[in-house]
């Protein structure tokens, strides 16, 4: 998710702003400190609408 947060030169503060949640989610997010298997937060959801991709390719995008 970082790689794509880059990619729209947003700071983990501004996503955060943006959708409307801390600061500290986007960084569990982005250290992927969640399992697989476990169902996303919805905030995931909304990070992957506000960065204009599906929720999928936005965790597959930093696995590559």
């Amino acid at each position: 998710m970082k790689i794509k947060r880059e990619e729209f030169n947003l700071t983990q503060e501004q996503l955060a702003t943006l959708i409307g949640v801390k600061v500290e989610q986007i960084k569990k997010i982005e250290n992927e400190e969640f399992k697989e298997e476990d169902k996303p937060p919805e905030f995931i959801e909304k990070i992957a609408k506000q960065l204009k991709c599906k929720f999928e390719d936005l965790i597959e995008f930093d696995k590559k």
